[in-house]
């Protein structure tokens, strides 16, 4: 008797009308639409990109937002809070980098004089002697130190 029937056209209509009938009943979990109306409350995302996100249509998101009682966009002072927060900490990470990079700057600064000086002295010493060859270690040195390499002629 299947086979009678699987053979006839009107009995697939007759299915197919019965199947667009039907009403599908939204599978989507209460999680879900919890984190959706968390969504919508904090002022995240609208309707339309809600219904995107969920697949279905923005009439059935406004219906559920309307039967949560949801108000859009009704909880945006945590949001504004939270980002007051990142904002916050990202400005003092950033003193902090500059902070950090103007002691390191000093640093170099600082050995870049005592090298130099320590240089002065030993070339002015061996000036004195008579012969200013004998600075030219503290020279090379110095000059290596800065990342200069020295050529012998």
């Amino acid at each position: 008797m299947g086979l009678v029937h699987a053979a006839n056209p009107k009995f697939y209509s007759i299915i197919l009308w019965e199947l667009m009938l039907m009403t599908r009943r939204c599978d989507i979990s209460e999680d879900r639409w919890l984190k959706a109306v968390d969504i919508f409350e904090l002022g995240i995302g609208n309707g339309r990109e809600i219904a995107d996100r969920l697949g279905v249509s923005a009439q059935t998101v406004s219906r559920e937002m309307k039967r949560r009682r949801a108000r859009k966009g009704s909880r945006t002072p945590e949001t504004l809070t939270d980002l007051v927060d990142f904002l916050d900490r990202k400005d003092r990470r950033e003193a902090n980098m500059r902070a950090h990079a103007a002691a390191s700057a000093a640093q170099r600064h600082a050995l870049a004089h005592a090298a130099l000086s320590n240089m002065i002295a030993e070339m002015m010493a061996a000036e004195r002697c008579g012969d200013i060859s004998l600075a030219l270690t503290s020279v090379q040195r110095t000059a290596s130190s800065f990342g200069m390499s020295w050529k012998k002629r």
